[in-house]
């Protein structure tokens, strides 16, 4: 299945808008598909997509997500993007090269650029390859760190945390870039900032829910409430912005979609996943998810008609 999107993924990123790239990657990532993430972030650095809108924004992302996906790398296994067994340290010492060279002058990336240099140093380390003084100099560096970091590179750094698990931390800074934005006003570009940090917030509640295994009525409530909660913000952001920067942002729908989920709230899931598929049609892991949705419910004939949407996509590009 990882293949077979991949493939899908890099015939179509020439089409996909920029809101629909950074949607993939996050997918992408979350699906535990890293030398895809890696693979798809490398097709696209440098290369020629002219037209499409914040492409200039997403430039650096590409180069830091894929850093990020090397570092995430199961290097012991075969196939893993080249990375195998014989040489498994290759990943991790291409994303530090990565993330020592292209970010230099990116003051506002450091935040973020140093949690990643971190993790490799540690995942290094754990191969029985140590560099203790490193690991401490970049420990030291990131209070300063995040203490000039602003709203961009703070949501960088709580998605970082997102990704590798560490949810309390990804709650931390996605609130405090709450407090920075309500500081700020909600008027303009501040409410791009609110509504990914709405977002990633709400990954975290969605995601400790479903840890928590067996959840008992009030953590259910809890969670409806929180969601009812983010609805709100969101219906906000979406309104007040104008063009793809966030208007119906696909990450936050998903998040909603998961969400309803783990509620048992099929119906909406649905909903909200048509939503997608029908304005943001890049975004095919939705039709995806839908399809294994339905065949979940029991529903063949409809599980089969949307997997062969899919294929269908793959045939005409």
């Amino acid at each position: 299945v990882s293949k077979f999107y991949l493939l899908l993924f890099i015939k179509m990123s020439q089409t996909l808008s920029a809101v629909e790239m950074k949607a993939t990657i996050y997918y992408l990532i979350r699906r535990g598909w890293y030398g895809q993430v890696a693979s798809l972030c490398q097709s696209q650095i440098g290369s020629n997509r002219t037209g499409i809108k914040g492409k200039g924004m997403l430039e650096p992302l590409l180069v830091f997500w894929r850093a990020f996906a090397l570092s995430m790398m199961p290097a012991n296994i075969e196939g893993n993007g080249g990375y195998s067994s014989s040489n498994n340290n290759s990943a991790l010492q291409e994303a530090r090269k990565i993330l020592e060279t292209s970010f230099q002058a990116r003051r506002d990336m450091q935040f973020p650029v140093t949690l990643v240099l971190l993790h490799c140093y540690k995942r290094q380390q754990a191969g029985g390859v140590a560099d203790y003084e490193t690991i401490e100099t970049l420990s030291n560096e990131l209070n300063i760190a995040e203490d000039v970091t602003k709203e961009a590179g703070l949501i960088l750094a709580a998605r970082f945390h997102l990704f590798t698990g560490d949810l309390e931390e990804a709650q931390r800074l996605a609130q405090k870039v709450l407090s920075m934005n309500s500081a700020a006003g909600t008027s303009g570009v501040h409410s791009v900032y609110e509504l990914e940090a709405v977002t990633v917030e709400q990954w975290c509640y969605a995601l400790q829910y479903e840890r928590s295994g067996s959840a008992s009525r009030n953590q259910m409530n809890d969670l409806r409430k929180k969601v009812s909660s983010a609805e709100g913000v969101l219906r906000r952001c979406f309104s007040s912005g104008s063009g793809e920067s966030n208007a119906m942002d696909i990450d936050a729908l998903m998040m909603m979609a998961k969400a309803k989920q783990l509620l048992g709230m099929y119906g909406e899931v649905f909903n909200i996943l048509n939503q997608v598929i029908a304005m943001h049609g890049g975004f095919f892991s939705a039709l995806g998810d839908k399809a294994i949705l339905l065949a979940t419910a029991g529903e063949w004939d409809q599980a089969l008609d949307t997997a062969q949407r899919l294929l269908d996509v793959e045939m005409d590009h």
